[in-house]
């Protein structure tokens, strides 16, 4: 993942390590802060060398179930510290504890960089792949696909000249899928916490259902307030990636807006043009999905309050 163009004496104890492209999302990936903390936002960058080459990073990240007395790290190189949350809203030993998970998505690529001071860029790029990249996730293989079906599902359009970009494009796409499958089976699993079974009604146990009616201890009130105001949590970090993502897009647009563009070493307008086109398409399959992620968080954080409000009233009248 170095650049391939730099020259640099090969010393047997000091190779080159030229990675300051990547530096900063090295950062955000690894860091126990959360992305968007402090005076850096590391979700997301992009930028070019003075050449044809490009460089684009973004991280996701969500939250998972984490069964702390399964422990047991199975994967290969360094694990890195992640944000925990332990809350009482049941599980093991009646506590539920969620940990953070990352992928990050990294690409280095050539572009159709007009430059007459090197005419042999065209031998100079046959030191490194045109396109290289990478996933980097915590705990699982990412999924990759990029078939021609692939592309024509997604609407998004491949580009003679930028098809490090658009490949790009297509990863982010896949990961915005995968980022919101998993942030659903975390919520999923938040749901079978609150789940009441039919042998908690039926009247076959008297007091379980007493608890479930007029929740005497106020156990129930808690336990439905905590996980109401755990969701709302959970939005603060969902509403991260689609507000990363618009801002990759601002950045890109700024730089090549496809009309009236001063810069056409890299891309002329009507590539900028396409290439623009697929970040707004990506931007709008990502609000979607964000979208629906709100609506579930909002619909039942609201219906886990009405609950413990309903509990507290229940609880008053039994009283007097």
């Amino acid at each position: 993942m170095t650049h391939p163009t730099k020259e640099v004496e090969p010393l047997p104890d000091n190779p080159d390590r030229d990675l300051s492209w990547t530096l900063d999302s090295l950062h955000g990936f690894c860091r126990k802060d959360g992305l968007e903390d402090g005076n850096r936002h590391l979700s997301w960058s992009l930028g070019t060398f003075p050449d044809r080459w490009m460089y684009l990073n973004f991280i996701f990240h969500y939250f998972t179930p984490h069964d702390t007395d399964a422990d047991k790290w199975i994967g290969s190189g360094i694990r890195c510290d992640r944000q925990t949350i332990t809350v009482p809203i049941g599980g093991p030993r009646g506590r539920a504890t969620f940990i953070e998970q990352r992928v990050w998505f990294s690409v280095r690529t050539a572009t159709a960089y007009d430059d007459s001071r090197a005419p042999d860029l065209a031998k100079r790029l046959l030191k490194g792949p045109a396109t290289l990249g990478f996933v980097l996730d915590d705990v699982l293989h990412h999924p990759i696909r990029m078939t021609q079906k692939d592309w024509e599902m997604r609407g998004l359009e491949p580009v003679k000249g930028a098809s490090g970009v658009t490949a790009f494009q297509m990863l982010l796409w896949g990961g915005v899928d995968e980022w919101s499958r998993r942030w659903n089976a975390c919520l999923d699993y938040v749901d079978r916490l609150h789940e009441v079974q039919i042998e908690d009604i039926d009247g076959s146990d008297p007091e379980k259902l007493n608890d479930l009616m007029f929740d005497p201890r106020g156990s129930l009130a808690k336990k439905y307030f905590v996980t109401a105001h755990l969701l709302k949590i959970f939005r603060r970090h969902i509403d991260v990636l689609p507000r990363s993502l618009q801002q990759m897009r601002s950045k890109w647009q700024s730089t090549y807006p496809g009309v009236d563009s001063d810069l056409l070493e890299r891309f002329d307008n009507p590539t900028q043009l396409t290439l623009l086109k697929n970040w707004s398409r990506l931007v709008d399959h990502a609000g979607a999905l964000h979208e629906k992620l709100a609506h579930r968080i909002e619909k039942r954080s609201g219906e886990l309050l009405n609950l413990r409000n309903t509990l507290l009233l229940a609880r008053a009248t039994v009283r007097n």
